[in-house]
């Protein structure tokens, strides 16, 4: 599809049309390509698909002759070698595992794993076991056995043909699932035990030879004793980074949320009777309520919980997802309203960037904002996020000011929020 220059498009037939739009439809009724500024993105998205595409196909085989080059070179490393597999072997399984005992405990059978410290110090022990126990059996069991399918030239295949069972099988099972739902779980769980079945046929002849020659490939004890004190040791380093990691981020946050200090509700949220989702609804939190904190906030193993807190005289517990603490404590704070109200009204009239809030005449007796493109912060500094941008004549709800900072209301296209504002930069008497 050609411009002549003249305004003019030509489709692939000859034909002269005055908007490419006009031209692409003639090429689509002809069945013929065109050149129009969707192409691109048409195109782009092709490689996209086909570049995706060649992932799902030889994904499981990349990945499998990648762990097989990563093991077949430990293999020549000899006892260090051992420890490194084994190592791998324990941190994939244990993570498989972890994952596992959290479905299973928290969406099978109902348990809370984060009620207390004991159940999250117990959640944490079953876990890093979990590691420990999956690395020594390949150190003690499992290591010969990959050592001699290496040896006999035979591991890569047995490894990418495992992969690609239940790769497949995952693959086919979702489309079959989003043509009939619910179908497609037992066709991955039979391509799985399938999966399972082919690699246990395979190694049964190495099983036995290594079984064989059991006493000529045995450790010593002081092998065995290093080699499990190392592999153990190893196996923990990085769960226990995760850990320690979330709990320190935990303990961070959670330092802001003292007794005493003023929050403001975020999001529409539940007054909840206890610390727990399922439990009984007191009332509906609204997006600019204020609240007082009234103890320690629940905070679970990766992220924080309920936080204890009052809403004109009832108490209660909150997420704390919904509500962002403030540097007000309920001795010190201002009464303000307990929600937003306002509704944000398009600018009636436009301002020069550099007109100063003082040199700006009121819009309207309610109030608004009286500079163009005010930011609004998360936090009552400069340097925090900007959660929005008003324009100049903006209604708002003015809550308290601190330290020179305005709490303000506003009504936006994805809801009511709130943010702090210079108390210059709205009339407000």
């Amino acid at each position: 599809m050609a411009d002549n220059s003249s305004g003019q498009w030509k489709d692939a037939g000859g034909g002269v049309h005055g908007s490419w739009q006009d031209a692409e439809r003639a090429n689509s009724i002809a069945g013929v390509g065109g050149s129009g500024p969707t192409e691109g993105v048409h195109s782009m998205g092709m490689m996209g698909f086909k570049l995706l595409l060649i992932a799902i196909t030889i994904g499981p085989v990349i990945l499998a002759k990648l762990t097989s080059a990563i093991f077949g070179l430990t293999f020549h490393l000899g006892f260090v070698g051992r420890i490194i597999q084994s190592v791998i072997i324990g941190t994939v399984l244990g993570f498989i595992f972890m994952i596992t005992t959290t479905v299973i405990g928290q969406d099978v059978l109902g348990l809370n794993l984060e009620a207390n410290f004991f159940s999250k110090a117990l959640f944490v022990t079953i876990c890093l076991a979990g590691f420990v126990l999956f690395a020594l059996w390949y150190f003690f069991k499992k290591y010969n056995v990959w050592k001699y399918m290496h040896a006999d030239g035979i591991f890569s295949n047995i490894i990418t043909i495992t992969f690609c069972i239940p790769w497949f099988g995952g693959i086919a099972s979702l489309i079959i699932n989003a043509i009939k739902k619910g179908t497609g779980l037992p066709i991955f769980l039979i391509t799985l035990v399938a999966g399972a079945v082919f690699y246990m046929i395979k190694i049964i002849p190495y099983i036995k030879l290594a079984r064989e020659n059991r006493e000529e490939d045995a450790l010593s004890a002081s092998n065995k004793m290093i080699g499990t004190i190392i592999t153990a040791a190893l196996v923990c380093v990085l769960p226990l980074f995760f850990v320690v990691k979330a709990q320190v981020k935990i303990a961070t946050e959670a330092s802001l949320y003292k007794t005493g200090t003023i929050a403001v509700v975020r999001y529409e949220a539940n007054l909840l009777a206890e610390a727990s989702e399922d439990a009984a609804v007191i009332k509906v939190l609204q997006p600019g309520d204020r609240l007082t904190i009234t103890g320690r906030i629940v905070f679970y193993y990766d992220r924080l919980g309920h936080v204890p807190v009052e809403h004109n005289g009832v108490s209660g517990w909150v997420d704390s997802y919904n509500i962002r603490t403030t540097t007000e404590t309920a001795t010190t704070s201002a009464a303000a309203p307990s929600s937003v109200t306002s509704q944000t009204v398009t600018p009636q009239i436009e301002a020069p960037q550099a007109v100063t809030p003082q040199a700006v005449a009121p819009l309207k007796d309610t109030p608004h904002v009286i500079v163009d493109q005010l930011k609004v912060y998360d936090e009552a500094s400069d340097q925090s996020p900007v959660v929005t941008t008003l324009s100049i004549g903006t209604d708002v709800t003015a809550f308290a000011a601190e330290n020179g900072w305005l709490l303000i209301g506003i009504n936006t296209d994805s809801g009511p929020l709130v943010g702090y504002v210079p108390v210059d930069s709205i009339w407000n008497e």
